[in-house]
């Protein structure tokens, strides 16, 4: 953080706050905030949260988010954590591993107001791995292709969570045969096996 600004002598204000890391923002602020510059992917509008939301209320969970223990895993900047809060979630706990992100979170919330969202730096692997942790829904969007074994975490997910959201992109072997530079990201693939027995009766015991 050798480029870190330690001093603003202006007058205090949100804008301040996002440019402590300017340039390096993936989401443009709330569509309520216009006045704001930040980046330029409307996470904190994202349709996604919104169609889970509802998803959820069709399935039979009433309310869907609303009164809900929410677990977020991989928050990036808040955005999502910023719409749960705003649909009425009971409590968010959103986890994230990367100190940077984590930080641009505490701006955004701060920013933008979430009061029930708690932010928790560290790995989502080993926050799922404690048994007492139960949460009514379970939301990762974005994070299981970061994963070098993405089975362990649906497994501590299901095992922790009564009902869950996943997003992801995923991986296309005609696709990367045909694009050179995507390709040369990619090892040769990996024979992964899991012997993780959870379930709800036993995360209970």
């Amino acid at each position: 953080m050798s480029d870190f600004k330690h001093y603003f002598g202006v007058e205090p204000s949100d804008q301040n706050a996002l440019d402590l890391f300017a340039g390096e923002w993936s989401s443009q602020p709330p569509r309520n905030r216009p006045e704001l510059k930040a980046g330029v992917t409307p996470l904190f509008d994202d349709p996604r949260i919104s169609w889970a939301h509802h998803r959820l209320i069709d399935m039979g969970l009433e309310g869907g988010v609303a009164g809900r223990d929410v677990l977020e895993l991989g928050p990036l900047e808040g955005g999502h954590s910023y719409l749960l809060d705003r649909l009425g979630a009971k409590s968010i706990t959103a986890v994230e591993a990367n100190a940077r992100a984590y930080l641009k979170c505490l701006i955004a919330k701060e920013t933008f107001g979430m009061p029930r969202v708690r932010f928790l730096l560290g790995d989502c692997l080993m926050h799922l791995r404690t048994p007492e942790q139960r949460y009514d829904i379970g939301v990762a969007c974005g994070i299981l292709y970061h994963l070098t074994n993405p089975v362990e975490l649906l497994e501590l997910l299901a095992a922790r969570c009564e009902a869950l959201f996943l997003w992801t992109v995923f991986y296309d072997p005609e696709f990367v045969a045909m694009n050179p530079v995507p390709g040369a990201k990619f090892s040769e693939a990996l024979q992964l096996e899991t012997c993780l027995l959870y379930t709800s009766d036993a995360a209970d015991e």
